[in-house]
């Protein structure tokens, strides 16, 4: 993970305070956005740029963001472009530079585990992609009391990898490293009586600055609930 990340960082009209604190050795982390709780995954990067991607719990529907953080911009300055994304909105593309801003961090509330019988109130989702082709076939989740996510991700291929973020009332924000060493999130709305979800993915892949445009992606893909 880059600690380059955490800092306040905006465009003259949005600004977003970052805080990434290390978690594992294969880049996941805890942290903030704005003072509220992320989770998210960053893939070591030894070139000049890297790919994170956190979902952030918020009082409603959960948010997320994929982005690429480049040092090779030009004037010397990092610059973060980014994708966010909410439950029924289309996700916005942000480019973002260092700002000057307070030294204290965000705050991070609400990361420790839930205690006592919490803790067991654990609820399974499990979604399967409508396109069998698809390299996001299948999402395999545990939910606590308090919207907290963990789980797999299954392709085609029956390779699995981690995922996890944060579920709200109809809605699902999630993070995970993708095989070519980027990451993606995925964020968007799960109707639970109908059996059915829509999840927007988007994708950041560390390239070169000149590639930016192609640095961060997204689309859409459809779900159904399955029992667990």
């Amino acid at each position: 993970m880059d600690d380059r990340l955490s800092g306040r960082w905006g465009d003259g009209t949005v600004e977003l305070d970052l805080l990434l604190r290390a978690r594992s050795p294969g880049g996941g982390f805890s942290g903030a956005c704005s003072g509220r709780p992320m989770q998210g995954c960053a893939p070591a990067s030894a070139g000049a740029s890297a790919a994170f991607a956190g979902a952030v719990q918020s009082d409603g529907q959960p948010a997320a963001m994929a982005g690429v953080l480049f040092l090779d911009a030009p004037g010397g300055l990092p610059v973060l472009r980014l994708m966010h994304s909410r439950a029924g909105h289309e996700p916005q593309m942000l480019t973002l530079r260092p700002l000057a801003g307070p030294e204290a961090l965000p705050a991070v509330p609400g990361l420790a585990l839930p205690r006592g019988g919490r803790t067991l109130d654990l609820q399974r989702l499990r979604l399967v992609n409508h396109d069998p082709r698809s390299p996001l076939r299948l999402l395999d989740l545990l939910v606590d009391a308090d919207g907290r996510c963990v789980g797999t991700l299954a392709s085609p291929a029956e390779q699995r990898g981690a995922v996890q973020g944060f579920a709200g009332p109809q809605g699902l924000a999630l993070t995970a490293a993708a095989p070519d060493g980027g990451s993606l999130c995925l964020v968007g709305w799960v109707d639970r009586d109908a059996g059915t979800a829509g999840l927007v993915v988007c994708q950041a892949r560390a390239l070169a600055y000149e590639q930016r445009q192609a640095a961060v992606s997204w689309r859409m893909e459809a779900f159904r609930i399955t029992p667990g």
